[in-house]
């Protein structure tokens, strides 16, 4: 049953899909051993900084803290699907299970972009507007703002 209400995470915000790292492990991923040692199996020497493979292995352990959820990416990745289309599983993954994601989706970049004919002018769209829809999203102090944002779409 799809969790409809979980935590917005601000660590998932910040670091965004992290696509390349997502896949990398996704495509070297042992089902017999833990996460840990998968990531650290996949990533040994590979980072810039012991902090950064630290925000890296948080991120990826916060986001796929179920991995039941996530074994058709996994699936996917260590059967070699392409990363160029494997991406949008993902985008897709992150969308079901991420509310603060799902919400930008949904309520700002969808209906603005339906609004739009040409993806250049998708790409002129103000900075300010995207930090203004972020901040309000994080103030947001209910799951009642999902239903709304929803019901809104129909």
């Amino acid at each position: 049953m799809l969790n409809t209400s979980p935590p917005i995470s601000q660590r998932l915000v910040r670091k965004g899909a992290l696509i390349e790292e997502t896949y990398n492990l996704f495509k070297n991923w042992k089902d017999e051993m833990s996460f840990d040692q998968n990531f650290d199996l996949t990533f040994h020497g590979s980072f810039r900084s012991e902090a950064w493979k630290k925000e890296i292995h948080s991120t990826l352990r916060r986001r796929f803290r179920n991995l039941k959820t996530a074994k058709s990416l996994i699936v996917l990745a260590r059967g070699g699907y392409d990363i160029s289309d494997w991406k949008y599983c993902l985008h897709f993954y992150i969308a079901i299970h991420e509310t603060l994601y799902r919400l930008f989706l949904t309520t700002w970049l969808y209906p603005d972009h339906r609004g739009r004919c040409h993806t250049d002018e998708m790409a002129r769209k103000d900075t300010d507007d995207l930090a203004g829809y972020v901040r309000a999203s994080l103030l947001v102090p209910s799951p009642a703002f999902v239903i709304n944002s929803i019901t809104a779409l129909k």
